[in-house]
């Protein structure tokens, strides 16, 4: 990866895996807007246009978009094919939400944890991008921050059981 960082939103859109933003460093000028991409068919990266807004994101990948979720600001749809960037929304239903993370699950985003004004959050909302609507779920009764979410779906006959 060229650029160095943490906090980055990372995501996978055909043989490619996309890194978004993130820190390279504690102080706030250090907040970085790169976009670089991974091609695992010929094991090179690329560079592309950077986030509009540098910070710590979270991306995910529904059908032919990549959706990255600059913490504490909004939500941008990222075109993979013509590496052009869609502003979204610049709200979250938190304010100052940051540190938290996102998975999705039949075409909604599900943002889980993170912080919230500075404390750490058990809130976990749902974002249909479609319809540009969040919508608040059950808590996760504890409160996380920097935490990791995925799906998992078994069929039936699948797993233990």
């Amino acid at each position: 990866m060229p650029t160095g960082r943490r906090l980055l939103g990372a995501c996978v859109y055909g043989s490619c895996i996309y890194a978004f933003g993130g820190y390279i460093g504690d102080a706030e000028g250090w907040k970085t807007n790169a976009t670089e991409v991974y091609d695992s068919l010929t094991n090179t990266w690329r560079v592309c246009d950077g986030v509009p807004i540098p910070g710590q994101c979270s991306a995910v990948c529904i059908h032919n978009h990549i959706y990255i979720f600059v913490h504490g600001y909004g939500v941008y749809r990222f075109d993979p094919i013509t590496y052009t960037y869609t502003l979204l929304t610049t709200s979250y239903p938190l304010s100052q939400w940051f540190c938290f993370d996102v998975c999705v699950c039949n075409d909604l985003i599900y943002l889980v944890g993170g912080n919230v004004e500075g404390v750490w959050s058990s809130y976990m909302y749902v974002y249909d991008v479609y319809g540009d609507i969040w919508t608040a779920c059950t808590s996760m009764g504890k409160a996380r921050r920097r935490c990791s979410a995925s799906v998992v779906v078994l069929r039936k006959g699948e797993g233990r059981g």
